[in-house]
């Protein structure tokens, strides 16, 4: 920029001399000023973090280099028009491919990622190609070179250039000529009558023509004075193989690659000028059956990589081609809005037809008026007339209703075919009743056909594609019905996944919300290390509901505390060191987020546990020992007998306590679920107990004594319960875990072969001292 003088006027009306920036706009007039402006472009995209400095560096080479290429024979060096017009196209490319934004990201910069995507579109290099030169109308010096650019041309006027009067002008030739080898005009561009050629003109002729054009022969190279259909060389030309190129920037063009020599032996005319003035290979009118059937391929290739599904039967519809020709021929963006325009001109229609659409309904039967609902049948036959559906009939059939005897209205769509009756209408509506259930058996016993599951796919398909359109015509449907099945389902705030219920596994857990709740509701006692019993309902309410579905033993000291503090007093009861544990246990079974899993296999026997514990005195001195059987669906049997620790057994008696079987009957109880507990992941386990306390405790999962406590909050393990257990009662005589916790093994003769394990006792974590093995 640059300040130039500039005189203007102040408020007060005092002429004042002052400077202003002036702006010049860029040069573009040759290369250098048009490479000069790229480079300027790039610095400042380069600088504000959009694109790459040496990426936009090809473009500029790209574009620069077309333009200095040396054009081939005929053809027209690319003027800077054009390579003003690609580069517009690169950046309306980019434009779309960025439509989130183009701002850098962790990613990198969303112009960067999308470069080459761009610069390799046959959107952009289709507009890099050189144009054939226009033919020179006469020598001398203003004969345009073919590399110079073309000149503008005015349109000429005059009764010359009228449709059919010039040469070159399009004539359709009708296709009983086309088979023939006609063509519609001379050489000299004098238009041909083709009712004459079919026997069928009646329009006065004079000098050989008629108003419709000459009165010769149309087969192509014979204009004698007779007709096509009676012409000798008629369809000669038109067996003649065609040889083709095709000009397409699609890759998958080469598909279409072929030699005359690979299709079946055949001769072509010789270059050159033929009889009449025309050229000898223009009579090669017909295309080989080989290309044909490649052409096809090739355009399904490129529905394929647009994806569009396309039928062999929709295409012999007229929409089906307009359709086609606009997927392939538009970029994404202007599909849209294409289709945004479409919908826009609909709904304004709806607007517009309201009005008449109530009053249309007021017309019709009020039982087909309930059916309808709300459904627009004046827009819908409007819609189907501008976009040409075959079936006219349509509609007035949704208003009176579909005939269910005799023959049907031609829907143009669906193949016409003829069924002869086998009832009378009277017949059908007698036997009706016994019809219907007939039919809905037969229905739900076919199971569908074998494209039954495809047709439900694509229904789905379109269903979610053309939900604006089915609300547009007044279509109700359940929204939510379409989306697709979830692995996983929330019922009264309980999660149930079977994200792997391909491998058996069921799992169950709490919402994410509650977890939450009773987090906090869990923290706060841990905290303050206190409850006040008057506040605690809510919270044990929703704790032994979330317990629930969760199963299994960890929380069951805490929830037990929790009930028997009861609900009535204010004052705070300050929570002991076990209970605090209890807690604490309790919270990490609840918000560990991990599930309680459910293996779903096939029904087997389930895991038998023995347990026993003997207490016998050695004058004062006490011995307590322990024994455990494991009886496993496949016949595996293991079995241990171990002493109590005398440290452990000297707490349980401290305070003068002396018989203390119950305790070592739960211990007996702990130690073996511990050991056994890898064994039996998610399968089902009965634990077999003499001793009614110990039963009673477990059942319960609580206790008042301090030592039993400690026994169960051993159990309450928020990591590895996931074992499904019953605990039951057996006699003392058929517990054959008693001889092994007396340091016996003879008795389990019947069990051989079995395997002598030796567990940890839980509270020390040291290995037991085994009586048996």
């Amino acid at each position: 920029t640059k300040k130039d003088a500039n005189l203007s006027f102040d408020s007060s009306g005092t002429l004042k001399l002052s400077k202003r920036d002036q702006v010049e706009p860029c040069s573009t007039g040759n290369e250098m000023q048009v490479r000069y402006c790229l480079i300027r472009r790039r610095l400042a995209l380069d600088q504000a973090n959009i694109m790459c400095f040496k990426l936009h560096d090809r473009l500029a080479e790209k574009l620069m280099n077309a333009r200095m290429e040396e054009p081939p024979s005929g053809c027209l060096k690319l003027s800077l028009k054009q390579i003003e017009t690609a580069d517009k196209k690169f950046w309306t490319l980019m434009a779309e491919k960025t439509r989130d934004g183009i701002k850098s990201g962790p990613a990198g910069r969303p112009c960067d990622e999308n470069f080459d995507a761009c610069l390799d579109s046959p959107e952009f290099l289709n507009l890099l190609q050189h144009r054939f030169a226009p033919p020179a109308s006469s020598p001398g010096p203003s004969k345009q070179k073919p590399s110079e650019e073309p000149a503008t041309k005015k349109p000429k006027t005059g009764p010359q250039n009228l449709k059919g009067a010039s040469k070159g002008n399009f004539m359709r030739v009708p296709s009983e000529l086309l088979a023939l080898g006609c063509v519609g005009a001379t050489t000299k561009g004098h238009r041909l009558c083709f009712d004459y050629n079919l026997r069928r003109c009646k329009l006065p002729v004079k000098d050989q023509r008629c108003g419709k054009g000459l009165h010769l022969c149309a087969v192509k190279g014979c204009r004698k004075m007779h007709m096509a259909v009676e012409c000798p060389d008629k369809g000669n030309a038109a067996r003649e193989p065609k040889k083709t190129s095709f000009l397409s920037n699609r890759s998958c063009i080469h598909m279409m690659q072929k030699f005359c020599g690979d299709v079946e032996p055949h001769e072509h005319a010789p270059w050159g000028i033929s009889a009449d003035g025309g050229f000898a290979t223009a009579l090669e009118a017909q295309y080989p059956d080989a290309m044909c059937e490649q052409l096809v391929k090739f355009v399904d290739e490129l529905c394929s990589d647009k994806g569009i599904k396309i039928s062999p039967a929709s295409l012999q519809q007229p929409r089906a081609h307009r359709c086609l020709f606009e997927h392939l021929t538009k970029s994404p963006m202007d599909l849209v809005k294409l289709r945004i325009q479409r919908l826009k001109l609909w709904t304004s229609w709806a607007r517009d037809l309201a009005k008449d659409e109530s009053e249309y309904k007021l017309t019709l039967d009020p039982r087909v008026r309930a059916v309808l609902g709300a459904k627009r049948l004046l827009l819908m036959k409007k819609v189907a007339e501008e976009i040409g559906w075959p079936d006219t009939e349509l509609f007035s059939e949704l208003a009176t209703g579909f005939r269910l005897v005799g023959n049907a209205t031609r829907s143009n769509v669906f193949q016409q075919g003829l069924k002869a009756a086998t009832l009378s209408e009277e017949q059908l509506m007698r036997d009706a009743k016994f019809l219907k259930p007939a039919l809905l058996g037969k229905i739900r016993a076919s199971g569908g056909g074998e494209h039954s599951s495809a047709l439900y796919d694509i229904t789905v398909a379109e269903a979610k594609e053309k939900s604006g359109m089915m609300s547009l015509f007044g279509f109700v449907y359940s929204e939510e019905k379409l989306l697709p099945f979830e692995r996983s389902a929330e019922i009264l705030g309980v999660v149930f996944d079977l994200g792997l219920s391909s491998e058996g596994r069921v799992s169950i857990s709490n919402k994410p919300s509650r977890v939450e709740e009773l987090n906090d509701a869990l923290l706060g006692i841990l905290n303050e290390k206190f409850v006040i019993p008057t506040s605690m309902p809510s919270v044990l309410g929703k704790l032994q509901y979330a317990d629930s579905h969760v199963w299994g033993r960890a929380g069951k000291l805490a929830l037990a505390d929790l009930r028997e503090l009861g609900h009535t007093s204010p004052s705070k009861v300050l929570l002991e060191e076990s209970q605090l544990k209890a807690f604490e246990t309790l919270r990490c079974r609840l918000c560990s987020g991990r599930p309680k899993t459910f293996l779903a296999d096939d029904v087997e026997k389930p895991v038998l546990i023995f347990t026993d514990g003997a207490l016998e005195y050695e004058g004062d001195a006490a011995k307590a020992t322990i024994g455990g059987v494991s009886l496993k669906p496949d016949g595996a049997c293991e079995v241990f007998g171990c002493a109590v620790p005398d440290d452990v057994l000297k707490r349980w008696q401290d305070g003068g306590k002396t018989h203390v079987i119950g305790l070592v009957e739960l211990y007996a109880c702990v130690v073996s679920l511990l050991h056994w507990k890898p064994d039996v992941s998610s399968r089902r386990v009965i634990l077999f107990v003499d001793n009614w306390p110990a039963l009673d405790v477990l059942v319960k999962g609580t206790s008042l004594q301090p030592e039993w406590r400690e026994l169960l909050l051993l159990l309450e393990d928020p990591v590895e319960d996931n074992f499904m257990l019953w605990i039951a009662r057996v006699p003392s005589a058929s517990n054959v875990a008693d001889h092994p916790s007396r340091g016996s093994l003879k008795e389990l003769e019947f069990l051989r072969p079995y395997k002598c394990v030796q567990p940890f006792c839980p509270v020390t974590k040291l290995p037991l001292k085994s009586t048996v093995c």
